[in-house]
């Protein structure tokens, strides 16, 4: 089994931030104007509809979370066979990220500071490996079709859905143009 905490830091298309990301910090957003600003807030107001209606789908349908466990699995393996420490990184960044907690839980910041660096070095690690797995024509099918069944369950929950998913790809395609590309 792949440990929850890699999933989340790899799932691409359901559900709100993953536990990585609050795990291991973001950098600081650029000083954007109000335009950009609201449709910033839009975003994130609409991503967060959908993830609660996905997490509705989820439950609601098992074939759906059958079919996404399939497709983590088949990223993990694409992965694996880019980059053979793939496994081995995920069980680090998985610890880490455990003693992290741990240390913060215990206020220890100099033991959290000192796992920051090699959280983020194995994090890039596996983005770069997923970024190369997401060009495998058999991944990019195996998430298309899980998107296509993710939304028809979508629809049949809220017949808005459609409309709400059609937006977000509007204000990713309007905020990927004003703001500076993600590290």
């Amino acid at each position: 089994a792949v440990p929850s905490t890699v999933l989340a830091l790899l799932s691409l298309w359901v559900g709100p931030a993953s536990a990585v990301s609050a795990q291991v910090p973001a950098p600081a957003p650029p000083a954007v104007d109000d335009s950009t600003a609201a449709l910033y807030q839009e975003y994130q107001s609409t991503r967060q509809q959908l993830g609660q209606l996905q997490a509705q789908a989820l439950q609601a349908d098992a074939s759906l979370v059958q079919h996404r466990s399939s497709i983590d699995t088949l990223l993990i393996t694409t992965m694996a066979a880019i980059n053979p420490e793939t496994p081995s990184n995920i069980q680090r960044l998985d610890s880490l990220a455990a003693e992290a907690r741990a240390a913060q839980q215990a206020r220890n910041n100099a033991a959290v500071d000192a796992m920051m660096g090699p959280m983020l070095t194995l994090r890039a690690e596996l983005e770069a490996a997923q970024a190369a797995a997401l060009q495998s024509p058999e991944v990019q099918s195996a998430i298309q079709a899980f998107e296509d069944a993710m939304l028809a369950a979508l629809v049949a929950i809220d017949p808005g859905a459609a409309a709400l998913q059609t937006r977000l790809e509007e204000l990713e395609a309007a905020l990927s143009s004003v703001l500076p590309p993600r590290p």
